[in-house]
């Protein structure tokens, strides 16, 4: 039940997102932008209050449990540095690779969960690139790294400038182009900047404003 109820609060926000994308600030997935292969890369920094994390959490359920009936999952956080959680004993995971959890497994969902409660908010700045940069050098085909915060968009252009050049690395490996995607939870900020980069490069975005 509380995976179908996730389930119905992300299709509401897809909804929202796909009514209002006109909106500065909101860029719904396009058709083939969520793949099989989804890395979510969480906020821990110090400008995530509970009522934030709370909301991340929500936000990770939701974005789990929509994309497939089967599906892959890697999960990591960051604030100073970046973290990704190695699945062991007690995790379903891919057989062909051992560094991927597999879904839906109520098991793995619980697993995931719980680590994420129980990482140590970090109190310092957020610094997403390394996090970005980690996560695109996986040479995984067809993956999706959508990232979850509060407010990571200090210089969009940067930001966009080096995303560049860490998917033509994955092309030149064969690994392809990963789909991008950001989910902010922040407050109501001007994300005019994000916007614009990433309704160019086919980036999703969707804004929950929480104070």
């Amino acid at each position: 039940m509380r995976l179908l109820g996730a389930l119905f609060i992300f299709l509401m926000l897809f909804n929202i997102a796909i009514a209002d994308s006109d909106a500065v600030g909101d860029l719904p997935p396009e058709k083939g932008g969520v793949t099989k292969n989804i890395h979510i890369v969480f906020d821990q920094s110090g400008s995530m209050t509970e009522k934030r994390i709370k909301a991340a959490l929500e936000q990770t359920v939701n974005i789990i449990a929509q994309a497939f009936d089967e599906f892959n999952l890697k999960v990591s956080v960051f604030a100073d540095n970046s973290v990704t959680l190695i699945p062991g004993d007690g995790y379903d995971i891919l057989e062909e690779d051992p560094s991927w959890m597999t879904l839906p497994s109520a098991t793995n969902l619980n697993n995931v969960l719980a680590w994420l409660q129980q990482r140590h908010v970090i109190p310092h700045h957020t610094k997403v690139i390394p996090s970005m940069l980690r996560a695109l050098a996986d040479n995984t085909e067809d993956i999706t790294i959508i990232v979850i915060s509060d407010c990571i968009f200090d210089d969009t252009e940067l930001l966009s400038t080096v995303l560049d050049g860490a998917q033509a690395e994955r092309e030149e490996k064969k690994g392809g182009k990963a789909h991008i995607g950001f989910v902010n939870i922040g407050p109501d900020i001007d994300l005019e900047g994000l916007y614009d980069i990433a309704k160019d490069k086919g980036w999703f975005l969707i804004h929950v404003g929480i104070e």
